[in-house]
């Protein structure tokens, strides 16, 4: 029941705006409690948060839930994950596990690559998504520290957020969750991937079309200079 949202549109020029203001209209218990913030110009991923966190900090919230729009989750995500972020003093950041709408795995933890891995692998990817595709079993993957967490569906301590300061503006979109997992475990914090909760990524490979594919071509040069930055801080000599 104790609870803010804060909605950070960054320049949409499609109708969310207007089926949010709607959907507020409908739901008073929500619509006294939301803060809409429109973002002139779209300026990226890590902007449009930080917008959310500089909040959570003024007003003095012990917890922020981070959720992107192509996401949903279980009813009960936010009951589970907030009892155990505020229980565990070992744990500032977890994530719910994310399953494809199919329940097979899109998001259990994070592997970041060496160095090593990345002059051999011959590719553009600085980490991966540990077991990525295979279909969710309850009994084969449990609870636990991952190395690096995703933006996508985060919880995490605002005092946390104090020490180790906002997501890097200077990521666009792509690898600033992967910046910020080095700096927060920098500081001491674990990150935990918290598998009795769900949230529910949502993919749309169904149908191809021209729009579709210089929109994926757009994402990839995003990914393509966010990958660039990241290795410019962290393998410098390379």
């Amino acid at each position: 029941q104790d609870f803010r949202l804060f909605i950070a549109d960054n320049n949409s020029t499609d109708t969310t705006l207007t089926l949010i203001k709607r959907f507020l209209h409908d739901n008073p218990i929500f619509q006294s409690r939301t803060t809409i913030r429109v973002i002139p110009e779209n300026h990226g991923f890590a902007k449009g948060v930080n917008q959310g966190l500089r909040t959570a900090i003024i007003r003095n919230m012990p917890v922020v839930f981070l959720l992107n729009p192509d996401m949903y989750i279980e009813s009960t995500l936010l009951e589970k994950c907030v009892r155990e972020i505020r229980a565990r003093r070992d744990v500032d950041a977890l994530c719910p596990k994310i399953l494809y709408p199919n329940r097979r795995i899109w998001w259990i933890g994070t592997r970041i690559f060496s160095m090593r891995e990345l002059l051999l692998r011959f590719t553009f990817k600085i980490s991966e998504h540990l077991h990525k595709g295979q279909m969710w079993d309850a009994k084969k993957f449990q609870t636990t520290e991952v190395p690096a967490i995703t933006g996508g569906a985060l919880f995490i301590k605002t005092e946390a957020i104090k020490r180790a300061g906002m997501f890097n503006e200077e990521y666009f979109m792509y690898a600033e969750d992967v910046d910020y997992s080095i700096r927060l475990r920098k500081f001491g914090y674990n990150l935990l991937c918290l598998t009795q909760a769900t949230a529910y990524h949502t993919v749309d490979d169904t149908h191809v079309h021209l729009k579709k594919l210089i929109t994926k071509l757009h994402k990839y040069k995003i990914y393509l200079t966010s990958v660039g930055h990241f290795l410019l801080d962290y393998h410098p000599k390379y």
